[in-house]
Formats: structure tokens, sequence, C-alpha cells
């Protein structure tokens, strides 16, 4: 199972979040994007194992 898309989806979510965050829609602090990403990762891994 992909929890996370690949290439083109992945950029346009990180471009995405940049937004979030310029935008002002998650207040206190915020995880960066990679953090969120390897956490992802990391349920995927044990879903698929």
């Amino acid at each position: 199972m992909l929890l996370l898309p690949h290439d083109k989806g992945l950029t346009a979510l990180r471009a995405d979040y940049q937004d979030m965050l310029s935008s002002e829609m998650i207040y206190g602090l915020p995880l960066t994007f990679e953090e969120i990403v390897g956490s992802i990762q990391q349920i995927e891994r044990q879903i698929n194992s």
C-alpha cells in the first residue's frame, strides 16, 4: 500500500504545504515537510511488512 505519491505528486504536496505555512494556516511550531513525509513513510513500511 502506498500512502505517498511519487515525484510530481510529492512536489505538489510540498508546494501546498509551503503555501499553508506562508498563509499561517498551521499554528504553533509546525513540523517540516520532511518530518511529515518521514513519519508517513514509517507508517507505510509498517503497513506493508
